[in-house]
């Protein structure tokens, strides 16, 4: 938090206000120390809006498929197919 307030409108602190799982916190102290550029604001509301859509719908896949994926044993390619895509029945 020292170095958000110390340096504002460093390339670090850009990032971390880019950043979706930061940006909130980030953002509030950044508006709080003084004005960020429109630019911004705008970008980090976007990327946060948009990684809540694709978590809820990673996690809207995985609950809808659960009862189909029950018994087998777990492999990355299956896990990753059933949060981005979704499971296909055969």
């Amino acid at each position: 938090m020292n170095h958000l307030i110390a340096t504002p409108f460093s390339t670090f602190t850009t990032f971390m206000t880019l950043f979706p799982f930061t940006s909130p916190v980030v953002m509030l102290t950044r508006l709080s120390v003084g004005p960020v550029p429109a630019w911004q604001l705008i970008a980090s509301i976007a990327l946060l809006g948009g990684t809540v859509i694709i978590v809820i719908h990673g996690v809207a896949n995985l609950f809808s498929s659960q009862y189909l994926l029950s018994g087998q044993k777990i492999k990355i390619g299956l896990f990753l197919q059933t949060v981005f895509i979704g499971h296909r029945r055969a």
